[in-house]
């Protein structure tokens, strides 16, 4: 009855052996620092939102699957083509710097998953840099207002991003294309203004060499009274 039970254990320790072998990467994960991992509970349940993997050598039931996710800030590049009010076209490069929510990785992956970056940041970059500078004009974009355009992105995005379980710690315009058009117009604009600038200056400095004549005539009038000439 004892040699009996020797084969049972060698069946059962080869049965095991051909599980781990089988399902070893499913059921041993390991989680690298700047990460964090959610958990599909195929049987029971689907996606367990708030029990995240952190870093570290995890066992998972070989049924059950972990999506890993990097949690570190990142950034991406998007080149815009916008309208501004008066519909006229420019193009704007945009660099931002974000990354997910780290207790609500379950919640991203629900609704956006891996692709989220090119499913959810990149168009909302997008959308809220024409929908801020559709209420601007080119020229104001371009000069005058360009911190004025950018902290209003910062603001409305940060908030879309926050619905959806993303940080944007940084936003910037790094380049404003314009038309040849635009860009003819705003330099012309640009050298009128210099011109008047210059021509204002000029008119200063003729007012202070008349002011400086006038000093000098009546001190030489006041030390002629004083003298008796």
């Amino acid at each position: 009855m004892e040699n009996q039970g020797l084969p049972r254990m060698l069946v059962f320790g080869i049965i095991g052996l051909i599980v781990i072998i089988i399902f070893g990467s499913q059921m041993f994960i390991t989680v690298a620092p700047g990460e964090k991992g959610v958990l599909f509970k195929r049987f029971s349940g689907g996606l367990d939102h708030e029990n995240l993997y952190g870093q570290g050598f995890h066992f998972v039931a070989p049924w059950n699957y972990v999506e890993k996710y990097n949690i570190k800030y990142q950034t991406a590049t998007e080149t815009i083509d916008v309208l501004d009010t008066l519909a006229q076209k420019m193009s704007i490069e945009i660099n931002v710097r974000f990354a997910p929510e780290p207790g609500k990785i379950g919640y991203l992956h629900e609704d956006f998953g891996q692709q989220y970056i090119e499913t959810l940041v990149k168009p909302e970059v997008s959308a809220t840099a024409r929908r801020v500078m559709a209420d601007y004009k080119a020229e104001e974009i371009y000069s005058t207002k360009r911190k004025t355009v950018e902290k209003r992105i910062i603001d409305e995005l940060t908030q879309v991003l926050a619905d959806n379980h993303v940080v944007l710690q940084t936003m910037l315009i790094k380049t404003i294309t314009l038309s040849e058009f635009i860009q003819t117009k705003i330099d012309e604009k640009l050298g009128y203004q210099q011109e008047r600038e210059a021509y204002v200056e000029r008119l200063k400095l003729e007012d202070d060499e008349i002011t400086r004549k006038q000093k000098e005539a009546q001190g030489i009038k006041i030390f002629m009274d004083n003298t008796g000439f």
